[in-house]
């Protein structure tokens, strides 16, 4: 193995296990060739400070597990992400109201209103450090937005998402929770 392969081998395990890599100065001919080889494709993505980062994503469809509903994500995801990343996306996508971003705040008095129970000491760290750690989040000027894994999604997982959305905007609280 030649050290251009060696370093795209090392850099798309990073890219695998951390959800994205920063492209800079990684050999990325070789590692779209190896991602290829793998079944796999490489996205190219900018943050929103303008950083290119490297999103490892799936050739076509991304593969089910079993015959239940596809994951959002192949790597592990807990419940508390999966919610604070579903109240987040459907604030942003929320009808007649989207919004470019959404504040932490926003996404824990949803949760709050939801469940009504405090969501603070499990939501914060899901939206400010899990979710934006494996590039499903990014921060906008304080706030958050979608991230740069969340745009290379499939259209099977954008279908997911889109279901789970509308099911929360059906909610009978989510207009209040919402506050619109």
């Amino acid at each position: 193995m030649s050290d251009s392969e060696l370093a795209a081998a090392v850099a798309l395990a990073r890219a695998r296990r951390n959800g994205l890599v920063a492209a800079t100065g990684l050999p990325i001919a070789a590692m779209e060739r190896e991602a290829e080889a793998a079944g796999r494709q490489l996205h190219v993505v900018v943050t929103a400070d303008g950083e290119p980062v490297l999103v490892l994503g799936w050739s076509g469809s991304e593969p089910v597990a079993s015959t239940q509903a596809p994951r959002l994500s192949r790597r592990r995801m807990t419940a508390s992400m999966i919610k604070c990343l579903v109240v987040a996306w459907a604030l942003l996508h929320d009808v007649g109201h989207p919004r470019s971003s959404v504040a932490t705040e926003d996404v824990v008095r949803v949760l709050d209103r939801l469940t009504g129970r405090s969501s603070r000491t499990w939501a914060i760290p899901a939206v400010e450090d899990a979710l934006p750690r494996v590039g499903l989040m990014e921060s906008d000027r304080g706030r958050w937005r979608a991230g740069p894994a969340a745009t290379t999604w499939d259209e099977q997982t954008r279908e997911v998402m889109v279901g789970a959305v509308r099911r929360l905007h059906e909610h009978p609280g989510w207009r209040e929770a919402a506050g619109g």
